[in-house]
């Protein structure tokens, strides 16, 4: 889908929202921006070429992965990558929003984390964590990347895992 189009959506979300709030419902431009954020992020098209750049260094990677943990409960990751052996290294999940992004979204990342035990964590967030959220992560030991236009998570996403795994 050309940038363009992604205006398009957008611009059609963003009156749709004024027009069901004019309707009474408030809470839907929540809703709406998230949608548009995502959309103006391309999270699948720019996983998959993420995901395409480990595979040819001979590990395992995914969008939108299904990554089963110690509680067998099956958790999903917008991107993880694995070892050779299977072994999860990385688990990445986005959190977009249309202010700070609060304590509930890193406290169900790591409860994802915790179960299925991975090297190391990614939460990427646009606009950035409040300053609760923010401690929490580091109390937790997950990474946190932040940035306020969404599209330029990936290649940060992507700087953070090469240090990760050359670290390992």
């Amino acid at each position: 889908m050309s940038p363009r189009v992604h205006w398009y959506i957008i611009a059609a979300l963003a009156s749709l929202t004024v027009g069901l709030q004019a309707l009474g419902f408030p809470h839907c431009i929540i809703y709406v921006s998230l949608l548009s954020s995502a959309i103006g992020l391309g999270t699948h098209v720019n996983f998959e070429s993420l995901a395409k750049k480990y595979i040819s260094e001979g590990r395992l990677a995914g969008t939108s992965t299904k990554v089963l943990g110690r509680s067998g409960v099956k958790h999903s990751f917008a991107f993880s990558v694995s070892g050779e052996d299977g072994e999860v290294q990385v688990v990445a999940d986005t959190a977009l929003s249309v202010s700070e992004v609060d304590e509930v979204k890193v406290l169900g990342f790591y409860a994802k984390v915790y179960d299925v035990k991975p090297k190391a964590a990614i939460l990427c967030v646009s606009p950035k964590l409040s300053p609760g959220a923010s401690e929490l992560a580091k109390q937790y030991g997950l990474h946190v990347i932040e940035q306020e236009r969404p599209r330029e998570l990936i290649p940060m996403l992507a700087t953070t895992i090469d240090k990760i795994l050359g670290a390992s």
